[in-house]
């Protein structure tokens, strides 16, 4: 873990050494490299104020002699222009020669932009910074930051290294791991199918037994259904035949009410032609009387007729 946190400071710590040795000729490039000259001055000018921001960014407010532009990059230096500072980005231009820049890089954590220091604008990534010969260098000291840089390079290799041998044994245990556990998963998977298989066999062979019972039930019960509809149906035929009976009893005995009804009539009918005539003549002899005695005896009786 140390060495994983090794590997960023000491990237950092060598950005900043290459930061600072634009402003140095190292040994191991005892040829100068050619610059070019921009086309037109940079713009400069001066630092008014430096204040925090409240995500923790570092701005500066400058003055300029002219009018800087959103996004813009500028290098700070000191006020007798001798060591770059660091570098800053515009933000916002809140009047004409006026701008505030956020703090991208420093030289020197230790010694941030302070008011009065130079600002000028940096047209490209090749800007030599101070002109050459504004200082002298101590070959000592170049000596020293040779050796400190390669040093740190050494560093830098070295911790990679263990870094990727690090990795390489964790990818190797991680490795080792899941083989682990694919193999422990697939003897538990084996393990469950055996027992899903043991529970199936049983549950099918009490499945049968119950299927077995079930069947034995129904065909009791169905049997005793049958039984039930056999004595209904017996039960049914005894009354059928008891409604037969029933009924010829019924017709025999409507036969003889008709047969009597009519020899009643009969008889009535006879009875009452035969009072009939007999008023008739009653009627005739009384008729027969009045004539002799010259006049009406009585008045002439109702007959009693069927209608």
């Amino acid at each position: 873990m140390q060495s994983r946190r090794l590997v960023p400071i000491l990237a950092a710590i060598v950005a900043c050494c290459g930061a600072c040795g634009e402003t140095r000729s190292t040994a191991a490039a005892p040829e100068p490299i050619p610059q070019q000259q921009p086309a037109k001055p940079a713009a400069e000018g001066a630092v008014v104020t430096v204040a925090s921001s409240p995500d923790g960014r570092t701005l500066v407010e400058f003055t300029l002699d002219g009018t800087a532009e959103p996004g813009t990059p500028y290098r700070v230096l000191t006020a007798d222009h001798v060591r770059i500072k660091g570098m800053i980005q515009v933000t916002d231009v809140p009047g004409k020669g006026r701008a505030v820049a956020r703090v991208i890089a420093l030289t020197d954590p230790s010694d941030p932009p302070m008011p009065g220091d130079t600002v000028r604008e940096l047209d490209t990534l090749a800007d030599p910074g101070p002109a050459p010969g504004a200082t002298v260098a101590d070959p000592a000291e170049e000596q020293r930051f040779v050796a400190l840089r390669e040093q740190y390079q050494r560093l830098i290799a070295e911790a990679v290294s263990r870094h990727d041998a690090e990795m390489a044994a964790v990818r190797s245990a991680a490795d080792a791991r899941v083989a682990d556990s694919e193999a422990a998963v697939r003897t538990a998977l084996a393990e469950r199918d055996r027992l899903h298989g043991a529970e199936l066999a049983g549950a099918k062979a009490a499945g049968g037994e119950i299927a077995l019972a079930a069947v034995a039930s129904e065909r009791e019960a169905a049997n005793a259904r049958a039984r039930a509809a056999v004595d209904e149906r017996d039960r049914l035929r005894l009354e059928v035949d008891r409604l037969a009976t029933a009924q010829d009893e019924l017709k025999r005995r409507n036969e003889r009410l008709l047969a009597e009804r009519a020899e009643t009539e009969r008889t009535t009918t006879a009875r009452l032609t035969a009072e009939r005539e007999a008023r008739e003549q009653i009627a005739g002899r009384l008729a027969e009387l009045e004539k002799r005695e010259g006049g009406r005896a009585s008045a002439t009786a109702a007959l009693l007729t069927r209608d």
